[in-house]
């Protein structure tokens, strides 16, 4: 039957022209019309009435491609200068600036940057900078105050091998307001390692790192300040005085923009269209212009009026092929069109033909660095820490060991009754962070006693059932599903080729990883890990069509009723041209037709089947199943849980999460369970725009009407029952012609989900609810989320709730609401934290510091919080890891030897002035595994901080040294001053290298050596000095490693 819908749709397909040149075609015929003369070539005050949205946009876009020159675009209102900005920027390459209204944060806290102030220094910044911007703004902007530029601490230019004091910048960049910081990742801050300055200008959309060598500067570059890792290099970096800096040499906005550019136009918006003007009186000749807005209605095949389209997807051919049979696609995303006889064309943009805004950027979606499971990041004084042979204890930072001339760094860990040890820096991999489930008392372990080891083998013994269980979990998912699925992917090229959006390279690798699954001769277990929004449904409907296209049936299961009526219209709107049977079974049907579901089911008479927990009742009956798409898991109660483990023994599985729980997590160490990370959000999604703002009415109306006025819809959290009523009232009385609605978990189930479903299908304009909505719809029309008392809420849930709006390609706001009065030091991190995140993708770090505490309790379905509790998160899952790959039989690790060096190994504080980057650092070298691990780290530690110094030179070099002699039989190293010991390990001794062989090597290398069998066989080398004993060994494991290898 697939077949049959498949030529149907290759039938209908059909070409566009598609033409390059479709874009310079359309500006050049608009710079050549009397539009444009009228408006931009007239030197005599004059005017265009009847421009529609479309036609702006366009009209200045044409101009900045014909005129180089920067100009000025000035609206009567904030929102609409942000309207046109937003289109405008969308079109064009030039640098283009939107310099928000002068009241907009006007209640807003101190210490706190706001979207609207970074947005308007990047105006001010551009026009001081003479860039030759596109300036758009609102006549009240003009009003405000900024500094005058060219005077004195003005701004500091910074150029490669330029000399300049970096105390002078940091007394600069102090007096400007920046605040100095550990790390630099949010902007009007700076950071200060050594010779190297991060600076986050206020103006910037991301971070500079300027490297010094004394007063001159060897290297800037741009870096990604959620890695912290170097992007690109520059040239010079001009750093500028925030626009409002200072008390004297202020002027207004609109007398320096007068003193930089010359060409000023006005916006009069008049309900359906807007008057251009070049003059501020808006007075003179008039033209009106012949636009109305881009609409299908009225256009028929032969038209003589040349017909462009903005995309080149085919749902755009879709919608046209009825009444058009040739048009021109421009591959730039349009918000709205519009048609001109004058013109001779008919433009029309991704609203007028009802689709979300295409995207068609080269730039690559940069994903955040993933946290490491077990580490030691962020690490603080008084930490509990696990060590492995001696227990749990406090950390009580770093401190030297050795004499001068072998300084190294080492942890102190203070255990019960003030025992102490100190960790040398080769044995950093074997401590861990203390994470438990947060309940119960930590207790600390006793130096010298069995019990820590008494407690180790309690929990070896107690995990025996779990490893038993997961390895017959790992052996059924092993065996053959008894049938394979068709090869033939036009379904699945079909189905890419009407996706709206590009795949993010992650999407891309989370498709393919499914793709090979379903090819393999056994059963599927994969989870889909992404943050919200990011495409994981996307993921799986490819995988459905797969199953489908191979003649099986595929059940969709969400948590909730409302979120699989969401899964069923977006699987119609996905696979409905490729004749897929989707059918819904919820609450939402009827008792017959359910029924009718059932028999559709059991008679394998339809694809896919999208439902809650009514797919998991007894009288589902299939024998047709394939693949089980799962949506948040862990949102399903236990009797259903178990239902699930039941049907997944037989079919593929398909899991999608924003939440990794720990069950996910310890099923994908073993193999049990495959993971796909999706960290890249997709190019459409724009950061959320946060600012943290006093509580005030005319706040809150200015929000709320900015939202609604350009058609969008509003969250008001309130998280209050007994208040919400009134905050319903008041809100409605501010806005009479708005629909209010509130809504909170105290309502009956019915009257909820109406309302919930209103909101969805836009009846409701401004919802007034609590945190119902932390896990709820995807609302793309819904933009705008205020939070009123912002301060109570913990990090993660504002991060879920601000998550419900910025779902589709529409600048996205959240407004954190608190009162006037003081906030305590634990709010105000928390609200700086989830300003300062903003940058898509940032949830997976807040929800693994959830994780780790709210999910370690019950893993696997065993309570095992006591064992977790006593020894540790990170430790318990190392000792279930080594029994399962025990029970597997897999290899253990090769001998990595212990290095013993005599010399200065440590990242001096001048060098590297944090405690927990020092300790981060000294593990990741401690656990790096192989020569491009450590090349690695030590590439990121010189990004981060500079050239090396000797010392820690020595700590890279005895880390690489380590890993070089791996697989070697060597299993321990000590370099001298004027020696070096090699000791083999016995295995190594018998059955890889004869004495023989190990005397030729060292013979090649024309050294001075002996062999000894004093406290085991090594091998001992004269050397003179401890650079040689470096430089030596290194060459003797490459040696080795060749010998091993022939």
């Amino acid at each position: 039957m697939l077949r049959f819908y498949l030529s149907i749709y290759l039938d209908n397909m059909f070409v566009s022209r598609e033409t390059v040149s479709s874009w310079g075609s359309l500006c050049k015929r608009l710079s050549a019309s009397s539009y444009y003369r009228h408006i931009f070539k007239n030197n005599k005050p004059s005017i265009l009435k009847g421009c529609v949205p479309g036609f702006v946009s366009l009209l200045f876009s044409a101009k900045t491609q014909q005129d180089k020159q920067g100009f000025v675009i000035i609206a009567e209102q904030g929102p609409d200068a942000e309207k046109v900005f937003l289109d405008i920027n969308d079109l064009v390459s030039r640098k283009v600036c939107f310099a928000p209204d002068i009241d907009q944060n006007e209640h807003g806290p101190a210490l706190f940057v706001s979207e609207e102030e970074k947005s308007f220094d990047s105006a001010y910044a551009a026009v001081v900078s003479n860039e030759r911007p596109i300036i758009i703004t609102s006549l009240s902007a003009l009003l405000r105050l900024v500094r005058k530029p060219g005077h004195a601490g003005s701004g500091v230019l910074l150029k490669n091998g330029g000399v300049v004091s970096l105390g002078g910048v940091v007394n600069t960049l102090m007096s400007w307001g920046y605040e100095s910081v550990d790390s630099t990742v949010a902007p009007r801050s700076f950071t200060v390692r050594g010779g190297i300055i991060d600076i986050f200008p206020l103006y910037a959309t991301r971070p500079v790192r300027v490297e010094f060598y004394g007063n001159e500067i060897e290297s800037i570059r741009q870096f990604n300040p959620v890695s912290q890792l170097s992007i690109s290099k520059m040239e010079a970096v001009e750093l500028l005085a925030p626009s409002g800096y200072g008390s004297e040499d202020k002027i207004v906005f609109e007398e320096l923009l007068k003193s930089s550019l010359s060409q000023f136009y006005y916006l009069k918006n008049n309900a359906t269209s807007y008057t251009i003007a070049n003059n501020a009186d808006c007075g003179g000749a008039i033209l009106e212009v012949d636009c109305l807005p881009g609409n299908l209605t009225g256009l028929v095949n032969g038209s003589s009026q040349n017909v462009i389209i903005f995309g080149s997807n085919h749902l755009y051919q879709k919608k046209l092929k009825k009444t058009l049979k040739n048009f021109s696609v421009v591959k730039k995303p349009l918000r709205s069109g519009f048609i001109s006889k004058h013109l001779n064309v008919a433009v029309f943009g991704y609203d007028d033909l009802h689709l979300l805004r295409p995207v068609f950027s080269d730039t690559l979606t940069t994903a955040p660095e993933r946290p490491a499971v077990f580490g030691l990041a962020n690490i603080e004084l008084g930490d509990y820490v696990v060590h492995e042979d001696y227990g749990v204890g406090i950390y009580r930072g770093l401190s030297f060991l050795g004499g001068s001339a072998n300084q190294q760094d080492g942890i102190t860990i203070e255990f019960a009754n003030g025992g102490i040890v100190k960790v040398a820096l080769g044995r950093f991999d074997k401590i861990h962070k203390h994470v438990s489930s947060g309940r119960g008392f930590v207790k600390l372990s006793h130096l010298g006693s069995a019990a820590w080891q008494n407690q180790l083998a309690r929990v070896k013994k107690s995990v025996v059932s779990i490893v038993e269980d997961l390895i017959k979990i790992y052996s059924y998912r092993h065996q053959p599903r008894g049938y394979s699925y068709v090869s033939d992917d036009e379904f699945l090229d079909m189905l890419a080729a009407s996706f709206a959006f590009d795949e993010t390279p992650d999407q891309q690798a989370a498709i393919k990883d499914v793709l090979c699954d379903l090819d393999k001769i056994s059963p599927m277990d994969r989870v889909i890990l992404g943050d919200v929004g990011f495409g994981k449904t996307e993921v799986a409907l490819r995988g459905a069509m797969k199953v489908i296209a191979g003649g099986k049936q595929v059940f969709f299961l969400a948590p909730t009723t409302v979120l699989s009526d969401q899964h069923f219209i977006t699987a119609k709107n996905r696979f409905g041209e490729l004749g897929v049977k989707i059918e819904l079974l919820s609450r939402f049907r009827s008792k017959k037709e359910q029924l009718s579901v059932l028999d559709k089911i059991k008679r394998n008479q339809t694809d896919l089947v999208i439902g809650t927990h009514r797919l998991l009742s007894d009288d589902i009956v299939t024998d047709g199943l394939g693949l089980l798409i799962i949506d948040e898991e862990h949102r399903f109660g236990v009797k259903d849980k178990e239902r699930i483990r039941l049907l997944k023994k037989d079919v593929d599985v398909l899991t999608l999460t924003a939440t990794p729980i720990p069950r996910t997590l310890q099923q994908s160490l073993v193999g049990v369970r495959d993971i796909s990370r999706i960290d890249t959000p997709p190019k459409e999604r724009l950061p959320i725009k946060t600012t943290v703002q006093y509580f005030s009415w005319k706040a809150l109306k200015l929000q709320i009407n900015r939202e609604v006025s350009r058609g969008g819809q509003v969250y008001f959290l309130h998280n209050d029952i007994q208040s919400l009523p009134f905050m319903v009232e008041k809100i409605k009385n501010l806005f009479p012609r708005f629909v209010i609605t509130g809504a909170h978990g105290s309502m009956s189930s019915k009257k909820l989900e109406d309302t919930i479903l209103s909101f969805f299908s836009g009846g409701i304009d401004v919802l007034v609810c609590t945190t119902i909505i932390e896990s709820g719809l995807d609302v793309t029309n819904a933009n705008t989320v205020i939070i009123n008392n912002a301060h109570r809420f913990g990090l993660a849930q504002l991060y879920q709730v601000r998550g419900r709006v910025g779902r589709g390609s529409v600048q996205a706001y959240c407004w954190l609401l608190i009162p006037k009065k003081t906030l305590n030091e634990n709010a105000y991190r928390r609200l700086r934290a989830i300003e300062h995140s903003s940058a898509l993708g940032s949830g997976y770090q807040i929800a693994i510091k959830d994780l780790e505490i709210r999910g370690a309790g019950s893993l696997f379905g065993y309570e095992q919080s006591g064992h977790i509790n006593r020894i540790g998160y990170d430790m318990y899952c190392k000792i279930l890891k080594d029994g399962v790959d025990e029970r597997l039989g897999a290899t253990k690790d090769r001998v990595r030897p212990v290095i013993s060096f005599q010399g200065a190994t440590y990242f001096p504080p001048s060098y590297m002035p944090l405690d927990q980057d020092r300790v981060y650092y000294y593990q990741r070298l401690s656990v790096a595994r192989g020569l491009d691990e450590v090349t690695a780290v030590r590439n990121e530690i010189i990004d981060r901080f500079g050239r090396l110094p000797d010392e820690s030179k020595n700590v890279v070099s005895v880390a690489k040294i380590r890993e070089l002699f791996v697989g070697c039989g060597v299993k321990k190293i000590s370099l001298k001053n004027k020696s070096a010991a090699i000791y083999f390990s016995e295995i190594q001794e018998k059955n890889t290298f004869s004495l023989n062989r190990l005397q030729k090597l060292f013979s090649s290398t024309k050294r001075t050596f002996q062999f000894n069998n004093n406290g085991g066989f090594a091998a001992f080398i004269d050397m003179s000095s401890l650079d040689d004993a470096l430089s030596f060994t290194a060459h003797f494991a490459e040696l080795m490693r060749a010998d091993i290898s022939a």
